[in-house]
């Protein structure tokens, strides 16, 4: 239990505290069977951001910084090029919590006291590779995730308040569309309102081209005016584990514009790796469309078919 309040945001945790060093793990088994064992490991002491396994292949004595390595948002950072007997000669991880205490608690209850495989596990904690210059907001599944652990699943919903086309400047063969959404925490009378802005060029001479890009900006407007509504709330853990929610009303909207990382997200271009699967949005988050025309609601309705 802890023994002070704590403030998690929607944000990525880079902080030291929340990221978890491991070394001493089995050369038996694989990367994935690594991954798969560390997550269940690790979870059952707080909600994990994600779980970064690196294979371990030759014995330069540098490799003792502890220093994460830059990595995209879900993917396995690259293999590594040091071993030694502290790394077990098999691979080492870097396991990310959301919550400093969780993180501490995992620390505690595992280091030089969980054997994996045949090897004692070693914990300690790791510091990020280069610090953000401001904090990461999360992915929109992250956020998904994140409230349905501390909040319930049933906890939270999201109502779209308006998807409607940007003319304003337009870009020759490009649609956009601007997304307008409220996350409600039930139980807390605490809601959060943010937009978000989708964009897709299409091909001219395809008519089914232009339809796909629609349907895909209005999926992507929804999504980000989501990250902007999560960024807002302030998960307060509280001594007894009971969870508080607040809002910071000094954040702006901001209608960014979607980075390559996010498209291959929505779109699923990504060949390497199979989909993800995770954070789905809950079954009431598509109410409040009232004030959207049919066409809209109907593509909405669709979109929340293609999220589930």
């Amino acid at each position: 239990m802890a023994s002070s309040l704590e403030i998690i945001e929607f944000k990525r945790p880079d902080e030291s505290e929340k990221n978890l060093y491991v070394t001493g793990i089995s050369k038996k088994l694989s990367e994935q069977e690594v991954h798969e064992h560390l997550y269940q490991l690790f979870s059952t002491y707080g909600a994990l951001y994600d779980v970064y396994v690196n294979v371990v292949v030759d014995s330069p004595e540098s490799c003792s910084t502890e220093t994460q390595p830059a990595s995209t948002e879900g993917a396995v950072p690259g293999v590594s090029s040091s071993t030694n007997q502290a790394f077990g000669n098999g691979y080492y991880a870097f396991v990310k919590f959301y919550s400093s205490q969780a993180a501490l608690n995992a620390k505690q209850a595992i280091s030089g006291r969980y054997i994996l495989k045949g090897q004692l596990l070693k914990v300690k904690f790791g510091r990020s590779y280069k610090p953000a210059e401001e904090p990461v907001n999360l992915s929109f599944n992250k956020c998904c995730e994140l409230a349905s652990y501390y909040l319930g699943f049933n906890g939270w919903c999201s109502k779209i308040l308006s998807v409607q086309e940007d003319k304003d400047d337009p870009v020759p063969n490009t649609v956009r569309f601007i997304g307008q959404v409220i996350i409600e925490v039930r139980g807390h009378s605490m809601q959060s309102e943010g937009v978000g802005l989708g964009e897709f060029t299409y091909n001219p001479q395809d008519v089914m081209s232009r339809m796909t890009a629609i349907h895909r900006a209005k999926k992507l407007a929804y999504m980000r005016a989501c990250q902007s509504a999560f960024g807002k709330l302030l998960l307060v853990v509280l001594p007894n584990g009971k969870v508080a929610v607040e809002v910071d009303c000094t954040q702006s909207n901001r209608l960014d514009f979607a980075t390559d990382e996010e498209l291959q997200g929505v779109v699923k271009v990504n060949q390497l790796e199979p989909p993800v699967e995770e954070g789905q949005v809950p079954e009431d988050s598509v109410q409040g469309t009232d004030n959207l025309d049919d066409i809209n609601a109907q593509l909405l309705l669709d979109l929340q078919a293609d999220i589930d």
